[in-house]
């Protein structure tokens, strides 16, 4: 994980964002990010524990229609989400 997705980004940082946070893999994101798909929709679940790359982790999950579920959470003052199987 080497890049920090913010929220204020172009087209293209947004599709780049999107394609990482869909691949499965761990998305470190910004505040404003975070703050952005917690206010979005009604989220999925909050405070519930989802094992994430074999740590249990989550803040709240986020899902439109049938989709996967996104599960984001803080760590070490950091943001981040991945897509859960779920």
């Amino acid at each position: 994980m080497s890049q920090v997705f913010n929220y204020d980004c172009s087209e293209e940082e947004w599709a780049a964002f999107i394609a990482a946070r869909d691949s499965g893999e761990v998305t470190e994101i910004d505040e404003e990010m975070w703050m952005y798909w917690l206010e979005l929709l009604p989220p999925i679940y909050m405070n519930r524990r989802v094992e994430i790359a074999g740590k249990p982790r989550c803040a709240f999950g986020f899902a439109e229609g049938y989709d996967n579920i996104i599960a984001f959470w803080r760590e070490q003052g950091r943001f981040f989400c991945a897509r859960t199987e779920e």
